[in-house]
């Protein structure tokens, strides 16, 4: 199920990490195993970065995956995977209306586009 935000830090970054695998693994990357999340600037969208200790990105990062899931108050959001090609570094979710996203999606809350 959905989770409502506002969420404790560690219980919004293990929700990060199983979004990050399942993006990881829909998209044939490995999923880092040290990790942490920086949350980037987006009006609280819940956009996020990967910061993977030891790893520079090797190139630009390219869109490679968009998934789609509905919020508890029934507006789509779109949730883009971003790569160099080999780690996903960036995730980025685009609420429909541009409010902050209201819930954090589980795998099974995900269609692909």
């Amino acid at each position: 199920m959905t989770a409502v935000l506002p969420l404790q830090t560690e219980v919004l970054n293990e929700l990060r990490f199983g979004l990050l695998t399942f993006l990881s693994d829909c998209s044939g990357l490995s999923t880092p195993v040290a990790v942490s999340f920086t949350t980037l600037d987006d009006g609280g969208m819940g956009s996020f970065e990967v910061v993977t200790v030891g790893y520079s990105l090797a190139a630009k990062p390219r869109l490679i995956s968009d998934f789609t899931y509905t919020d508890i108050d029934g507006m789509g959001v779109l949730v883009s995977a971003f790569s160099d090609g080999h780690i996903i570094s960036v995730v980025d979710f685009w609420r429909y209306d541009f409010a902050p996203i209201l819930s954090f999606p589980e795998a099974k809350d995900l269609e692909a586009r």
